[in-house]
């Protein structure tokens, strides 16, 4: 904690505050309105909260383990040492410039304290970035508005293959001129689809959605980077048997594909509490500034990689609004029953100490409410597996202190929904 504090603390704290919506906290009110920080610290706020709106971070400190509460806090006891150090000016600490220079104005007497929730909070949109598709699907959603055809939005939209199969199956022949190329889906009819479309137009909720998502993309490459790679990206992981290595020892080759940052996303480490101490620890290999854990690297038994699985994480709904006799929302039909929203207040506050009240809406059943038309009355709700994420806060905890592959699929499986 200390050291990625020396070195890296303009990064921790941007990510802590852009995950939990205090990005605005080192601002001008001014600057921070014409960035369009306060609607998308709303934003981010809401999506890094559980289904019911508690914040991702203190419910996830709730599931961790003795264990791994005791490296949060001696991860959070480091990072405060070197915030104490630059504020008697030992040790060589010194506040870093970016955070201290115009347009800031920020210095190390008002950087708040460094917590077990602030760890939780700094990797959250790293596991958004990697996993929540919902601008594809909102442009999905727009496309469909358009495209008036079932079979042509699938044609243009769908991910299926293009053909079922690579492989012939035997005896297989062309199809008739008169059949069709793939089996007609069943579903409402054209009627039943401009009915439906007559009663509610999704098209201008999915707009508005799309512009915010927009702008929390621009604030994301500007505080943390672009880090694209372009269009064709992927990860890989190599294994090489025992008996194929010279020594007899198990290779691994892991390569996980993010973006180029500056500063980099990893910081390599060495992390040993055994040699010289009696501590359980002792891994090395890549760690992430704000967490306490080695997340791709070994310790003296095993190693371990990490790539994306590319799995379905997220879920787009459009809702049927309900309001009041005033014409105010207050929820969504679910199952043709009325859900209430959840509401939670926000508060974004500015680096000159006035504030900005905001109100986060939730559905259980989905999660935030990303978009409200009352006069069309719909809303635009995302389900995420972001949003259940549970014990997974354990499983490099186990994976560091595991001593053979079947202790490591054990710590696996701690893992719920990270993917």
């Amino acid at each position: 904690g200390y050291y990625h504090a020396f070195e890296r603390f303009v990064q921790m704290d941007i990510r802590r505050r852009f995950s939990t919506g205090r990005l605005a906290d080192l601002l001008p009110k001014v600057l921070a309105e014409a960035l369009g920080v306060p609607g998308v610290a709303a934003n981010t706020r809401a999506l890094f909260s559980t289904r019911d709106g508690q914040p991702a971070e203190d419910f996830l400190r709730e599931q961790a383990s003795p264990k791994t509460l005791a490296l949060f806090e001696a991860y959070s006891a480091g990072v405060n040492k070197w915030l104490e150090d630059v504020r008697n000016g030992e040790n060589g600490a010194v506040f870093p410039r970016e955070l201290s220079n115009p347009p800031l104005d920020y210095d190390a007497d008002r950087v708040p304290e460094w917590t077990p929730e602030d760890c939780i909070a700094t990797v959250l949109a790293l596991v958004e970035n990697l996993t929540n598709d919902e601008d594809e699907q909102v442009d999905a959603g727009l496309a469909r508005a358009e495209i008036d055809d079932d079979e042509k939005f699938s044609d243009l939209w769908s991910r299926r293959p293009l053909k079922e199969s690579s492989i012939l199956p035997p005896g297989w022949q062309p199809p008739s001129s008169e059949g069709a190329l793939a089996p007609k889906r069943e579903g409402p009819t054209a009627r039943e689809r401009s009915a439906l479309r007559e009663r509610r137009n999704f098209a201008p909720a999915l707009q508005k959605l799309r512009s915010r998502l927009a702008a929390s993309r621009d604030l994301r490459r500007l505080t943390f980077g672009s880090g694209e790679l372009g269009v064709e990206v992927g990860s890989n992981n190599w294994v090489i048997a025992p008996e194929r290595t010279v020594n007899g020892n198990a290779l691994l080759s892991n390569d996980p594909h993010l973006g180029m940052s500056q500063p980099a996303t990893w910081y390599l480490a060495h992390l040993d509490a055994t040699t010289n101490g009696s501590g359980e620890i002792h891994t090395a290999g890549a760690t992430f500034a704000g967490l306490p854990w080695v997340i791709v690297g070994q310790n003296d038994r095993i190693a371990w990689g990490f790539t994306t699985t590319v799995f379905d994480f997220s879920d787009v709904y459009l809702e049927e609004l309900v309001t009041d006799g005033s014409g105010n929302p207050t929820g969504v039909m679910f199952q043709g029953e009325e859900v209430p929203f959840t509401r939670v207040p926000f508060t974004v506050t500015f680096n000159d100490g006035s504030t900005e009240e905001r109100e986060l809406l939730f559905v259980p059943h989905h999660g935030a409410v990303r978009e409200i038309d009352v006069e069309n009355g719909t809303a635009v709700t995302l389900r995420w597996t972001g949003n259940d994420l549970d014990t997974d806060i354990n499983f490099l905890t186990e994976l560091a202190l595991a001593s053979n592959v079947d202790e490591a699929r054990l710590a696996l499986e701690n893992i719920t929904t990270v993917g």
